[in-house]
């Protein structure tokens, strides 16, 4: 592997609570925080990808350990490329497409993440297999739950939930974020009451939608922004107390 590049990576598992059947996405974003370019192959499929510059010992909520598919394409599946230096890129992956064979029902998954191109510094005698630090926790894990359920809910309206939660929306807002840093985020602001509650609380919360469009209230009551016209109204689903 490549000693002098310096390459950082990070690992965003998004959303960490979503309804059984669908995974969510590996978002890796590689950072190359030397002064030169960096030759990199890459990758269309997913799978890939995986096999070639990660460990992803995934683990189902039966504490059983699928494998990766694996590589699906026979012939080389790699473009050669660069990365400028001091930019990034990021890859979304699908882990339904990396592991084909589970089923994702409701439980608990954890999946330890590590940036190892062992695979392809043996194929290219070190070349393209950059060594890199992780900026993010190794360990990621993601509930698969049934939401309570989804609602609608129009500026200055209050929706009863079926737990007997309530849920009042007053406003959203933004923040203004420097030039070139981080996208503003969605603020939602509301009120909150909790099942025999009987005040509404007011709360403030900040939604990435880049990041997650999942926000708590209240003492970990759980939503998914699904949708929403800005000042208007959202869609969100409601996972109940998490």
């Amino acid at each position: 592997m490549s000693a002098l590049a310096v390459l950082i990576v990070s690992f965003n598992l998004s959303p960490t609570l979503k309804e059984p059947g669908t995974p969510p996405k590996l978002r890796v974003t590689m950072r190359n925080e030397s002064d030169k370019p960096l030759e990199v192959m890459r990758f269309e499929s997913d799978a890939c990808f995986a096999q070639f510059f990660l460990e992803l010992p995934l683990t189902l909520p039966d504490q059983t350990t699928p494998q990766p598919a694996g590589c699906p394409i026979r012939s080389w599946p790699g473009v050669k490329g660069t990365l400028a230096a001091g930019t990034e890129e990021v890859r979304d992956l699908d882990l339904a497409k990396v592991f084909p064979g589970v089923k994702w029902v409701k439980g608990r998954y954890r999946l330890p993440v590590k940036w190892n191109p062992k695979q392809l510094e043996a194929y290219f005698d070190g070349h393209f297999a950059h060594g890199a630090s992780q900026t993010s926790v190794n360990v990621q894990a993601f509930d698969l739950v049934n939401p309570l359920g989804q609602f609608r809910i129009e500026r200055g309206k209050e929706v009863a939930l079926p737990d007997g939660a309530r849920f009042a929306f007053s406003a959203h807002g933004h923040k203004r974020t420097m030039e070139g840093g981080p996208p503003s985020p969605l603020i939602i602001h509301g009120g909150f009451a909790a099942p025999k509650g009987k005040a509404l609380e007011p709360f403030e919360v900040h939604v990435f939608g880049d990041e997650s469009r999942l926000f708590k209230v209240g003492d970990g009551y759980t939503f998914e922004l699904v949708k929403h016209e800005y000042d208007g109204w959202m869609e969100l689903v409601y996972f109940g107390k998490r």
